[in-house]
């Protein structure tokens, strides 16, 4: 019985999903130019328990039983997701006191907004613009965490512009995961911008942020005098500002999920992997 509750809490952090946390954790890392050591594992490995925390917790009072992002087939949500997210949350925050003040702080108020976010007597995610902000901010504090690793002030103007390419790429990914969650939004009460607004004119907002993100991301990334990176990330926006503009064109609505699992896989797995490498060239 154990086992098959770790399973079914294993199952809906929904892994790819955490990439998105990894993307921006790596950008903070390159802009604030932070030497790898023994600090950063412990970073990340904060990083990755809060934010699938923050997943399980979501799950939990969702309870989504139809695909979702990054989970084609969710199992039945139980209680074993909720008491799975308090115990990944208070493991992040146990690290976060071995790290540094602002990676506290960071991490304590990302678990508020949590609470805020999904809790059924808040539930702040009902409320389309409200959950834009949400997640705006999610890849905002993200960044900064990385960022806190290092010497720099986080009020640099490099600091502050990849934060804010880091929220704005978040709301972007979001919005692309609500499109074929209209009518489960519907059923929920949750007025979602896609409900609001209808698919294509999310996909269009989804751009629009993309494309700040990539401004502020390359701005960044020019003040830091990281020109390789700099041409590196322009290919990789390009690209996936095609995959978008070719998803809306298909108006298939039996490939919408299809679609979106395409086009966030891409900007997930493929961003990871790029990062990951000018990191590990960077560190080199």
């Amino acid at each position: 019985m154990l086992l098959k509750e770790v399973k079914r809490v294993f199952i809906h952090i929904r892994w790819s999903l955490q990439t998105y946390t990894l993307l921006g954790f790596l950008f903070g890392l390159i802009i604030a130019k932070v030497v790898f050591g023994i600090n950063v594992l412990f970073a990340l490995l904060s990083i990755f328990l809060l934010w699938s925390g923050v997943t399980l917790f979501n799950s939990y009072y969702d309870k989504d039983d139809k695909p979702v992002a990054g989970l084609k087939n969710p199992p039945k949500v139980n209680k074993s997701l909720f008491y799975g997210s308090i115990i990944f949350k208070l493991l992040a925050l146990i690290l976060a006191l071995f790290i540094n003040k602002i990676f506290l702080a960071l991490t304590i108020i990302t678990i508020i907004l949590s609470f805020l976010y999904s809790h059924r007597f808040f539930r702040f995610k009902s409320n389309g613009f409200v959950a834009l902000f949400f997640n705006f901010i999610a890849g905002f504090l993200t960044f900064l965490s990385a960022s806190s690793l290092s010497n720099l002030s986080l009020l640099k103007y490099n600091i502050l512009l990849g934060s804010f390419s880091s929220g704005f790429f978040l709301m972007s990914i979001y919005l692309m995961m609500q499109v074929h969650q209209i009518k489960d939004d519907k059923e929920r009460g949750d007025i979602s911008y896609a409900l609001m607004f209808g698919r294509n004119r999310a996909l269009i907002t989804s751009i629009l942020f993309l494309i700040l993100a990539g401004l502020f991301g390359l701005t960044s990334l020019y003040l830091s005098s990281l020109l390789f990176q700099l041409f590196i990330l322009v290919a990789y926006m390009i690209i996936g500002l095609l995959l978008v503009i070719f998803w809306i064109r298909d108006k298939n609505s039996k490939r919408e999920f299809d679609s979106m699992s395409k086009v966030t896989n891409y900007f997930s797995f493929v961003g990871t992997f790029i990062l990951l490498i000018l990191y590990i060239i960077q560190s080199i």
